[in-house]
């Protein structure tokens, strides 16, 4: 429990600094322990209340990453659906090596679709469609949003990377907010629902 913990921590530190293959990352680490704060839990928290029963408006110039794909399946849809969205202001090739991790959620959750959406740089594009192809198969569902148009539609997502997972409805509507790839107590949350 105490290595999921620090997984999850460790997970934030990455996102927060970009990606980190160096020995400072236990620094890191131990210096966002210690000078995390109560105001950014307390913000954290305004954050997911805010985000609770939001409705999520999809861009309509999202490109579906293989043909196989139905541009309007992540529009519509009759069940939930968990959204996974990669910001373009955080390293997106970084963020996306979880893709691959999700494989061991989505058997577990296996009842909804998961939606990875990535917004990303121009400087990025080849290096995430080179990684895209390397690493991800027809089965994943991948949404590409060159202009950021999805944050743009949603701003009360917040830059939070915490907040970049989320459960909506067949609504569009938030309902679960959190990464349960490191973090059971977040992965309990979605198992119930």
């Amino acid at each position: 429990n105490l290595q999921r913990k620090y997984m999850f921590w460790c997970q934030i530190v990455i996102n927060q600094f970009g990606c980190m293959r160096c020995n400072v990352f236990p620094f890191l680490f131990m210096v966002t322990l210690i000078f995390s704060s109560c105001k950014d839990r307390s913000q954290l928290t305004m954050h997911l209340q805010n985000m609770q029963n939001k409705e999520i408006v999809f861009p309509q110039n999202l490109i579906p990453f293989h043909e196989k794909m139905d541009t309007l399946a992540v529009h519509v849809s009759n069940s939930p659906r968990l959204i996974v969205y990669f910001s373009k202001d955080m390293c997106t090739v970084c963020n996306m090596e979880k893709i691959p991790e999700w494989n061991s959620i989505k058997s577990i959750l296996k009842r909804w679709d998961i939606i990875y959406i990535l917004s990303f740089s121009e400087e990025e594009n080849q290096e995430i469609i080179d990684f895209l192809i390397r690493n991800c198969t027809n089965e994943d569902i991948i949404y590409l949003d060159k202009g950021g148009m999805f944050k743009e539609l949603n701003p009360f997502i917040g830059d939070n990377p915490l907040l970049h997972v989320f459960l909506i409805d067949s609504s569009n509507r938030i309902k679960i907010v959190g990464d349960p790839l490191y973090n059971e107590e977040v992965l309990k949350l979605y198992k119930d629902y």
